[in-house]
């Protein structure tokens, strides 16, 4: 029985209980569904198979890591809105300028499967990927073209503070590439840089002396316009389980 994407993520998006982890065999049939409806099963091969450099691989897992989501919690009028992640890094809470919990259906915080930093790939794939293609619920009035245009913008400053960190090998971006979830990731973010032109982002992270001196903003544009290309050609539709 196929399932589309949006059946897998309804708990992603709607319900997200502070205890959820999803199962051994969920994180299989949602990254399945990834790579039907965004096109990834030959660039995950690739990433697993060792053809893509390594380094690609963790200056990836670094600017994920470093990826601090704040503008996809300001749109729409949010701009004073400031996040906070619990520790484990599941638990969000967004409070408006006057200091009030944010409740718009849009910015909300939510739950988070994978932490934000210790777990940046996966993060990606189960809590951002699903918010990229659908939102905080049903009901969330932005388009894809807005949540891509928030999160390339906290994508920029990702990239930003992994040229300005200390180049140390932080064990963080050595990802087992067999976890579902972080060949992923990775493919979907060398699709959008190939698709928007865009693959000197990645490199400028592995050779930081490239970007030191740099406006990397039309890089990042262009990325965005890769990213935008791939959520808005998603090729599954919401139907439920047979």
């Amino acid at each position: 029985m196929r399932r589309a994407i949006t059946t897998l993520i309804v708990p992603l998006i709607l319900v997200r209980p502070v205890w959820a982890q999803p199962s051994e065999s969920a994180r299989t049939d949602f990254v399945g569904e990834l790579h039907n409806s965004l096109g990834l099963s030959y660039m995950v091969e690739r990433v697993r198979s060792g053809k893509i450099d390594r380094s690609k691989i963790r200056a990836i897992a670094a600017i994920l890591r470093n990826t601090n989501e704040a503008e996809i919690h300001r749109m729409r009028g949010g701009g004073h809105n400031v996040v906070y992640v619990s520790p484990d890094g599941h638990q969000e809470a967004v409070y408006d300028g006057n200091h009030n919990l944010v409740k718009d259906g849009i910015n909300d915080g939510s739950y988070n499967y994978f932490h934000p930093q210790k777990d940046a790939l996966r993060h990606f794939s189960f809590d951002i990927a699903p918010w990229l293609l659908f939102g905080q619920s049903e009901d969330d009035p932005t388009t894809r073209v807005e949540r891509v245009h928030a999160y390339s913008a906290d994508l920029y400053e990702g990239v930003m503070r992994t040229l300005a960190a200390p180049r140390t090998n932080d064990k963080r971006d050595d990802v087992d590439l067999k976890e579902p979830g972080c060949a992923e990731a990775v493919a979907i973010l060398l699709l959008a840089m190939e698709r928007g032109n865009a693959e000197e982002m990645v490199r400028v992270v592995s050779l930081p002396e490239k970007g030191s001196n740099r406006d990397l903003v039309p890089l990042v544009n262009k990325f965005e316009a890769g990213l935008r290309e791939m959520i808005e050609s998603n090729r599954v539709g919401r139907v439920t389980p047979e």
